[in-house]
């Protein structure tokens, strides 16, 4: 993808149905290393990936999350019957998965 975007979160994909169920958002950073911030609406849900000095900073619904190579986050109920988003890490890049919209996003930075 071209990181030839504005500094505000600009529309990437989207349900476009009457009542949508996902989008997807991102926009330039000032970081040379990761040009991109993604911001992720699905499911009544939010994540967001943003590039730090450390690499990427990963939040869901709000809340700063731990993602590990080859040790996926997953947002769930409290008795993970339903999965709303899972977040996976293979080296520098990133996966996201929203199984019940049966959205796959690869992220590269």
């Amino acid at each position: 993808m071209s990181t030839d975007l504005p500094t505000c979160y600009t529309l990437i994909s989207a349900d476009c149905s009457p009542t949508p169920r996902y989008a997807v958002f991102a926009k330039k950073t000032t970081g040379p290393s990761l040009p991109l911030a993604v911001k992720i609406y699905a499911g009544g849900h939010t994540l967001e990936l943003n590039p730090v000095s450390s690499g990427v900073e990963v939040k869901a619904n709000e809340k700063v999350v731990k993602v590990d190579n080859n040790k996926p986050y997953i947002l769930s109920e409290k008795d993970n019957v339903i999965q709303y988003i899972i977040v996976s890490k293979i080296g520098a890049r990133y996966f996201v998965q929203v199984p019940v919209l049966k959205v796959d996003l690869p992220l590269y930075w």
